[in-house]
């Protein structure tokens, strides 16, 4: 019987014949001095944020290979900067609305700002160093300058005047304290209306609507905002079905009262029409003390809820893969809490994948029901079930992401590809839902009405459905604009890790042998967010941040996985297609 090796020798073994690889692939690739001369070169166009030149480098392989193994620390600096800079021309380049500038604002913010890569080749923290950027390299039309200094808050465009007045401290900001500043004046200045006792006849929703200030607000300004506006129009709506007597109960109540009073007046009331309307109050109301979910039936629906999704999703191409996946090596973990602006989300730390408490809340208002009926009612769970349950694969896919990067061991930060792949699963398993299900069609073709997330769930679906190649384009720029692309959360973390293991150099032998045995290891960092990452490399062990930057310098592992993932579902939607009606299923928006 073979005497088997320990796993201590194996390691041994192993790290003797990388070594010995290593020393041999270092003494077959040394750098000519042509090559040396064309890296110079590289250096000194990218460090002045030439995109041709950016773009000429990480497509020369074999240089960029020799240099990872030769001087890692330089092609990780390289890499950092050159894919900054690509990837900013490629967000510039793309095909903007011109009433996108919030959302381009936001993408520009976590590109452009202290500590980022792009602050080495000279466009950040100031704002304005991108219209030189622009001015140098680019060559776009009126239109497209006119958005970008819209999008970086410039202060004659934001103020419509070039007084010097504030002018001087305002370009010291960056543009994220840009927006914040803006978010918050325009989220007081609605706060104020909503608070107030408020008109809401058509004049006065024009105002709001309109209201120049509001086009600052963040996306929970934005989600309030929308909501007000739903409100007034609902109460504006109800008015036509009351009498003088109960109009007058409205005056001189904010809005939040205004739908209170509604609420009471048409809950089962025989007011003509009173039924529809009531559903739309009630869609857009606060819950009563009654209506919400205590702790305990928390408990017993969210176990409930579990295995009704699973059971929901079965039978469907992107349900049996989450399905396959949960059987075979994840967890499913469904809770119920708030989700602070989210439907759903997945929760590394916990492994879970949570619902939002307050959209359940608003189903049930809807549907006249009570927890205590989903509990109790296996009909009503499984409607419930059928209503969540493209959220349920969209997360279940966040889920099965994390389990991909530590199944390889390698780094995964949380980027716009991870949301259009999870997105892309979610819309393909509400398409295929709306061609066999005709109880979720149904379902979903009501709630449109009343609920925002029922009607966003069709929209994504429809947006897929049209031409999945643009889909990923479109959720970059519509929907996830505030998320870094992968390219640009490589590129600075790639920067933090350099220079921390550049200031370790300069460390006495003590400090570096100190901070290699009290530092957080790869387990620890693995579980970082790009934030987290960047902002404590000085705790992490030397060998962390190494394994880390390793990952990061061989993206072609995680391009790989996008790819395969988006030609998984680009063929299960062509499959289902294929075998559908020639008239789409899912509901006229």
């Amino acid at each position: 019987m073979k005497q088997r090796l320990s796993d201590k020798t194996f390691a041994a073994i192993t790290a003797l014949l990388l070594a010995a690889c290593s020393a041999s692939i270092l003494f077959a690739q040394v750098m000519s001095p042509e090559e040396l001369k064309i890296l110079a070169e590289y250096e000194a166009e990218i460090s002045s944020a030439n995109p041709s030149a950016a773009k000429k480098f990480l497509e020369d392989l074999n240089l960029v290979d020799k240099v990872k193994i030769l001087e890692p620390d330089r092609a990780a600096a390289l890499v950092s900067k050159a894919q900054a800079v690509i990837d900013l021309e490629t967000l510039l380049d793309k095909k903007w609305n011109k009433s996108h500038d919030h959302e381009l604002s936001l993408a520009l913010s976590i590109r452009i700002d202290f500590d980022k890569p792009l602050g080495s080749v000279g466009i950040g923290p100031e704002p304005e160093t991108l219209l030189d950027w622009t001015d140098k390299y680019k060559k776009y039309g009126d239109a497209k300058n006119t958005l970008i200094k819209r999008g970086i808050r410039q202060f004659e465009v934001v103020f419509g005047t070039d007084t010097v007045d504030g002018k001087v401290e305002w370009e010291k900001l960056t543009i994220r304290e840009r927006n914040t500043m803006l978010a918050e004046k325009a989220d007081m200045a609605l706060n104020t209306l909503i608070d107030k006792p408020s008109p809401t006849d058509k004049n006065f929703q024009d105002k709001v609507k309109n209201y120049e200030l509001f086009k600052y607000l963040d996306s929970a300004g934005r989600a309030r905002l929308e909501k007000y506006l739903k409100q007034m129009k609902t109460v504006e709506s109800s008015k036509k079905s009351l009498s003088t007597p109960q109009i007058q109960q409205l005056d001189g109540l904010a809005i939040e009262q205004q739908m209170y009073v509604l609420g009471n007046i048409f809950d089962n009331s025989r007011i003509k029409g009173g039924a529809v309307i009531e559903l739309r109050i009630d869609a857009l109301r606060q819950s009563r003390p009654g209506e919400t979910i205590s702790y305990q039936n928390n408990q017993l629906l969210s176990g409930l809820l579990q295995t009704a999704l699973a059971r929901e999703i079965k039978g469907t191409k992107a349900g049996d893969r989450a399905l396959k996946f949960y059987q075979s090596r994840g967890k499913l973990n469904v809770a119920i809490e708030s989700c602070r602006g989210c439907y759903a989300k997945y929760e590394p730390s916990s492994n879970r994948i949570i619902f939002d408490s307050e959209l359940i809340q608003q189903y049930m208002r809807v549907k006249e029901i009570t927890a205590e009926d989903l509990v109790k009612n296996k009909n009503q769970l499984g409607l419930l079930a059928k209503y969540l349950s493209p959220m349920f694969v969209h997360e279940a896919n966040h889920q099965m992401q994390h389990e991909w990067a530590a199944k390889r061991n390698v780094y995964k930060p949380y980027t716009q590809e991870d949301e259009i792949e999870a997105n892309s699963m979610e819309a393909l398993y509400t398409i295929e839902k709306l061609k066999n299900d005709a109880k979720f069609s149904a379902l979903f073709t009501n709630m449109k009405k009343f609920s925002t997330y029922a009607d966003k769930r069709l929209k994504l679906a429809k947006r897929f459905e049209k031409n999945p190649s643009l889909f990923p384009d479109a959720a970059r720029q519509m929907y996830y604009y505030g998320i870094p692309s992968f390219e640009s959360a490589s590129s600075e973390i790639l920067k933090a890790i350099n220079e921390e293991l550049k200031r370790r150099k300069s460390l006495s032998k003590e400090e570096q042998d100190r901070m290699e045995s009290s530092g957080l290891g790869s387990a620890d960092a693995m579980k970082m967010t790009i934030r987290e990452l960047t902002g404590s490399a000085n705790e992490l062990k030397t060998s962390a941040l190494m394994k880390i930057r390793d990952d990061l310098l061989h993206k072609e592992l995680y391009a790989e996985h996008y790819r395969n993932s988006t030609d998984w579902s680009v063929d299960a939607l062509n499959s289902i297609s294929a075998s559908r009606p020639s008239k789409s299923r899912v509901p006229v928006l």
